[in-house]
């Protein structure tokens, strides 16, 4: 089964991305897999954060996935295409340090894709560098990549035929109403948008936070311009910020809604300023309780 675990974005000057990312409030440290890369890791998850060529282009250009059998998964890939390219393997001073292969850009069209798997050895010696990482705005991974294509039905079959996954249909709205589809990986989605004609890429990152209101105020304190989602418990970093790419920043859980309960209970009952409702003889709550409950 494959995992999306990274994603590879591409800059001309990786040490401004890098301040910038800070600035939002990740933390930057070196690639354990690419030693060229900079990144941002969550545990499993990564952005891969590498240097821009005139054939990468600038932007998330690529995803990683993960495999814990790449053997049957290269069998499998070369059923379905027939211009495969040859699995490789990277070897360090202490050995192997993983197998992968690249999925051709039919397979999946808008990124450069290609799956890995770490090699048992490698695994062992990274057991601390793989466990969740805190940032200070509380993010946690990402939820989803979203591209822009013109083709948005056909796009996304191709990437539902490569994963062996379903497709199903949006009602996009956010920033603009638009024609989409969605392919689940796992817990993450690659959302293909019909959202604007003269672009085709990845134009927006989404990233799961614990703490938004943290978050937040880093932006805020850093004077990076933002505005609230549409139709998610977040907000949007403006895309001037990274080169015309939307970062947008969301709630993983909704925050719960707890009504305020007036005092106004009896006064030998224990008062409480968030007290759920219910009883058995409850009316408002500005009746207050009367119930048959017992301490």
């Amino acid at each position: 089964m494959l995992k999306l675990n990274s994603l590879f974005w591409a800059t001309n000057n990786v040490s401004e991305l890098c301040s910038k990312l800070e600035k939002v409030g990740f933390n930057i440290t070196d690639s354990h897999r690419y030693p060229k890369n900079k990144a941002v890791y969550f545990g499993p998850d990564s952005f891969e954060i590498m240097q821009a060529s005139e054939k990468t282009g600038q932007g998330i250009i690529g995803l990683e996935f993960e495999s814990d059998d790449i053997a049957n998964e290269y069998k499998a890939f070369e059923k379905k295409f027939s211009h495969l390219n040859k699995p490789m393997i990277a070897e360090t001073e202490k050995g192997v340090a993983w197998y992968g292969f690249y999925l051709t850009s039919e397979a999946t069209p808008g990124f450069e894709s290609w799956i890995v798997m770490t090699s048992p050895d490698e695994m062992k010696r990274f057991d601390n560098e793989i466990l969740p990482r805190k940032h200070s705005n509380s993010a946690f991974g990402f939820e989803a990549v979203s591209f822009s294509t013109n083709k948005v039905e056909e796009v996304s079959k191709k990437w539902a035929l490569t994963l062996s996954k379903s497709q199903s249909k949006l009602s996009w709205n956010e920033i603009k109403d638009a024609q989409a589809y969605r392919v689940l990986v796992g817990d993450k989605f690659i959302d293909a948008v019909e959202f604007d004609q003269a672009r085709n890429g990845a134009f927006m990152l989404t990233v799961r936070t614990v703490d938004l209101e943290l978050a937040k105020s880093i932006c805020l304190k850093n004077n990076i311009k933002i505005s609230p989602c549409d139709n998610r418990d977040g907000f949007i970093i403006a895309p001037s910020y990274f080169d015309g790419l939307y970062v947008r920043i969301i709630r993983h859980n909704w925050k719960r809604y707890l009504p305020l309960v007036k005092s106004n209970f009896p006064y030998y009952r224990r008062e409480d300023k968030f007290r759920p409702l219910g009883g058995a003889y409850t009316s408002t709550l500005e009746q207050g309780f009367k119930d048959d409950w017992s301490y």
